[in-house]
């Protein structure tokens, strides 16, 4: 072969290849908080499940670990006097300090970002810990302290303390590192928001001609809510930050995103030639049918009363240390 031979192979032009395009979904498959946080339905359930019955186990050895001569630790014993939490106590309880971390992420005037990384944290702890063991008050605490710090909104630990009554530093800061090992000190935390801004950038380009862009905005405040609203569900752990946004601006605007849907799958189909490459033609129907499944699951977060949660936390008290219930008993009956 000559040296023009060469040459003029190597300028031969290829063909070129058609590759499936990569989207905001499948960059964030790739991510960690995929990979240790996302679950299909029976899985968060089964997780819920073990969860409980680990604390529950950890509860009895607790108890056998009492002077069994006390005569209110064998009272204790045989009749059962300290019940572990149910899973729906312990979601209920979760929820509500959830909602008092937003407030008071509120308070430190926290950005969006941290507000939701602090509920996210303080969640994915106890998916795998269990209010049997750890109050939701005091890791939520540290929570909200771990949430500013990794996001770049760093409180001085003794400011952060001192606006809290009944803490010092060394209360917030002794759950750090055990949460930090919870999340598998994966830190980065993928939250809605920005697809959702996304989304509405891209509707005033595509859908100009169907919504006025004041109301366009206004439909984005409103979204904006509904992904806060959200983070109090499980939508988090079985759905894509891409899928919530999609979901909170169809549940307020179903025919804006339907339409909105259907360009961007006609779109697809026109750019793409290989015929392997084209989107499914139900793809955009099992696309709504999830998007109204994620809607149907962010409503079913709990907002429970605080006279419910008191009883529950009562619970949790003798739980993390039975000894409390054994010295009330005991000064009962000493005023008796």
């Amino acid at each position: 072969m000559t040296s023009s031979d060469s040459t003029n192979q190597e300028e031969t032009p290829q063909p070129e290849k058609h590759s499936k395009q990569i989207t905001n979904d499948d960059l964030y498959r790739r991510s960690t908080q995929f990979r240790f946080w996302s679950f299909t339905e029976q899985r968060l359930k089964d997780l819920k499940r073990s969860t409980n019955e680990k604390g529950a186990a950890n509860l009895k050895e607790r108890i056998s670990q009492l002077d069994p001569s006390i005569p209110e630790v064998s009272e204790i014993w045989e009749k059962d006097l300290v019940k572990p939490l149910t899973v729906e106590e312990e979601v209920k309880i979760v929820e509500y300090y959830a909602r008092k971390a937003q407030g008071l992420a509120n308070y430190f005037k926290l950005p969006t970002q941290s507000r939701a990384t602090a509920i996210s944290f303080f969640r994915k702890f106890f998916l795998v810990n269990s209010c049997i063991q750890f109050h939701p008050q005091y890791i939520m605490y540290t929570c909200l302290f771990l949430a500013a710090k990794s996001d770049n909104h760093f409180i001085g630990i003794k400011e952060f303390s001192k606006a809290i009554p009944k803490t010092t530093p060394e209360s917030i800061l002794q759950y750090e590192f055990q949460i930090l090992q919870s999340l598998k000190f994966a830190l980065l935390c993928h939250h809605p928001y920005k697809p959702l801004y996304g989304f509405f950038l891209d509707f005033q380009v595509e859908m100009k001609n169907n919504i006025q862009s004041d109301k366009l905005a206004e439909l984005y405040d409103h979204a904006r809510d509904k992904v806060s609203e959200a983070l109090f569900s499980d939508v988090s752990f079985l759905f894509t930050p891409s899928q919530i946004a999609l979901a909170a601006y169809y549940e307020l605007n179903p025919e804006l995103v339907t339409s909105y849907l259907s360009k961007k799958f006609s779109q697809l189909s026109t750019i793409n030639e290989d015929e392997q490459l084209k989107p499914s033609p139900n793809i955009q129907t099992k696309l709504v049918d999830n998007l109204k499944h994620c809607i149907e699951l962010s409503h079913a977060s709990f907002d429970p009363e605080i006279e419910e949660v008191t009883q529950i936390s009562r619970k949790v008290h003798y739980c993390i240390d039975p000894m409390k219930l054994v010295k009330k008993m005991q000064k009962q009956k000493a005023v008796s």
